[in-house]
């Protein structure tokens, strides 16, 4: 009798441990073991039981990277699309600055241009002015 409840025992730690090898950690020995091999069955309920809490662990934790990771990738691609507008933006303000500037140059030249037209004009009523002068002093 001895060796049939030891052959049972070994088929069902063999069950077990085949199932625990092929991912499937639902399962736990239903049977206690009599006498000296009650501890072996206990750990090894223990032991699927730590297994299966810790994949159900990793699996949360999966989910939430993966919560986390998608996060991450709106937050890239919002920072991205404002980072886009930003540059056409600056590029847009780099264009007007530029056509002022230009402008505040075609000014400044049109006023240079001014002031020598006045400076020539005004060298010219001098002269008109001193040769007056002349010719009223000549008729005295």
């Amino acid at each position: 009798r001895d060796a049939t409840e030891k052959n049972a025992m070994v088929d069902m730690l063999a069950e077990v441990l085949n199932r625990v090898s092929k991912g499937d950690l639902r399962k736990v020995l239903d049977t206690e073991f009599e006498g000296e091999y009650r501890k072996l069955g206990e750990n090894m309920n223990k032991a699927i039981t730590s297994l299966r809490e810790m994949v159900q662990k990793v699996v949360s934790s999966a989910g939430s990277i993966r919560l986390a990771a998608g996060e991450i990738a709106a937050a890239s691609s919002d920072l991205s699309a404002r980072t886009q507008s930003n540059a056409a933006s600056i590029e847009e303000t780099t264009a007007a600055l530029l056509d002022v500037d230009g402008r505040i140059a075609s000014t400044r030249d049109a006023a240079r241009s001014t002031a020598d037209s006045a400076e020539r004009a005004k060298v010219a009523v001098e002269r008109g002015l001193a040769k007056a002068q002349n010719a009223a002093a000549t008729m005295e």
